[in-house]
């Protein structure tokens, strides 16, 4: 369809563009060669990992679109390679080694570190550290002022280790508070 050569099959490659609250697909199907399928493929598979994340549907379905023009990049990639007459698009680099496959992988370590820079949240369990405000043990940060830290959840007050200086009931827990 693009250059003329064969062996040709008919493909069809579908392109995802997320948007925050809807999607938009384009489809491009045609016969093509193995170099000009490859090219039209590669180009909108990149196109696809790039725009196809951006929305709660769109991510979802941007998947399967992804494996769908992966699996009919395979089927053009076991075409037998015929001669490229001047003009025909061709290949290109792999998917693997443009922009969009970086987009995926930078979403996912964005998030990450997001995840990993979010302040430590004090709360009730062992290792964590508390204070007493108006007669009150409230859990902070271990790098706050502090009067003690949780050593151990127990049963009863009688199951609290030797060395802790108290201990704190929360609902049906006793926490053990010790000194640093």
């Amino acid at each position: 369809m693009l250059c003329g050569s064969s062996p040709a099959i008919d493909v069809a490659f579908r392109q995802n563009i997320g948007m925050l609250l809807t999607r938009r697909v384009k489809t491009w199907q045609g016969t093509a060669c193995r170099d000009c399928g490859r090219s039209m493929g590669r180009k909108l598979q990149n196109l696809t990992l790039a725009t196809g994340w951006w929305g709660l549907i769109s991510f979802f379905t941007n998947i399967g679109i992804v494996i769908g023009n992966a699996s009919t990049l395979g089927h053009l990639r076991r075409l037998a390679p015929a001669p490229r007459p001047a003009g025909a698009p061709a290949p290109g680099r792999s998917v693997f080694l443009r922009p969009g496959f970086l987009v995926a992988p930078g979403i996912i370590g964005a998030i990450a570190l997001v995840g990993a820079l979010q302040p430590d949240k004090p709360g009730w369990s062992q290792g964590s550290c508390v204070t007493i405000a108006s007669g009150k043990a409230v859990p902070v940060a271990c790098s706050a002022a502090h009067d003690g830290k949780i050593t151990s959840v127990v049963a009863s007050g009688n199951d609290c280790p030797f060395s802790a200086r108290g201990s704190v009931v929360i609902g049906d827990r006793r926490y053990c508070v010790s000194n640093d």
